[in-house]
């Protein structure tokens, strides 16, 4: 008798195997008509319920994205996220690559859906979910990113850590659509603060989207050199960020275009 592999034996047990082998038992149907049964009930619960999981996956509550770093979980808002556990192709991954190869993959894939549904998950999130200590995570995130492979988590979206300006948070608050008055009472400041680390951010990109070096925009803007550099640093971040990179290109164009104001004060925090 034939000896069937790994990633045969886990596709028996798959939703569609179990479904097309009732339809072929129960009534007889031929291979062929029983997977396009399947593929039409896919199909409909597609159309009646968008957000049914697919096979392989599970549901787990992450906090939004603009929930600041350091709010108490008990008062963020909570999204309810899709994550695909196993994925056709998993088993024959695991084969040829071995388990902590499949581990990043997973984690990866994880990281990107928590992502596209604006609630990323956390170094312990994932340490949960693949089984392992989140010491291991950190390891595999910082190989991944040194693939050349972006791979961000909750920390980088709500920038954890020592010594992170209060910038950063506030234009990643307001880029995902929060207003000014919001971001400043999530960020526990005023509202005239937010607004100083917002207009001068692109006052600065508006210029250097014009083309003019880093001299010039600090005559016009009246800033310092390093202020500039660090939010010309700041800007190529989140330009590459997929999170961010959307959002902000529509503000700059509002602000180019004068929809959105620029104050024109002289300072910035």
């Amino acid at each position: 008798m034939k000896t069937r592999s790994l990633s045969e034996r886990l596709e028996d047990k798959s939703a569609q195997s179990l479904l097309t082998n009732h339809f072929r038992e129960r009534y007889n149907y031929n291979p062929a008509m029983a997977e396009a049964i399947f593929q039409d009930t896919v199909l409909v619960r597609t159309l009646l319920d968008p957000t049914a999981r697919e096979d392989g996956q599970i549901i787990r509550y992450f906090p939004k994205a603009t929930e600041p770093a350091g709010k108490p979980l008990r008062d963020c808002e909570f999204v309810a996220v899709r994550l695909t556990l196993y994925a056709t192709g998993d088993a024959e991954f695991l084969a040829e690559h071995g388990p902590k190869a499949l581990r990043q993959r997973k984690l990866e894939r994880i990281c990107d859906e928590a992502l596209v549904q604006r609630a990323p998950a956390s170094q312990e999130d994932l340490a949960l979910l693949l089984g392992c200590h989140r010491s291991t995570i950190i390891r595999d995130i910082a190989e991944l990113k040194a693939q050349g492979k972006k791979v961000i988590t909750r920390g980088d979206v709500t920038d954890q850590g020592r010594g992170i300006s209060h910038k950063r948070p506030i234009l990643k608050m307001y880029l995902l659509g929060l207003p000014p008055s919001e971001v400043a009472r999530r960020s526990s400041h005023t509202l005239e603060s937010v607004e100083r680390y917002i207009e001068p951010f692109f006052r600065i990109i508006c210029l250097h989207s014009e083309g003019k070096e880093v001299g010039a925009i600090c005559r016009l803007t009246q800033l310092s050199r390093s202020l500039v550099e660090e939010y010309l640093i700041l800007y190529q971040d989140l330009a590459t960020d997929p999170l961010f990179a959307e959002p902000l290109a529509k503000r700059l164009c509002f602000f180019q275009e004068g929809l959105l104001p620029l104050s024109g004060k002289r300072g910035a925090p």
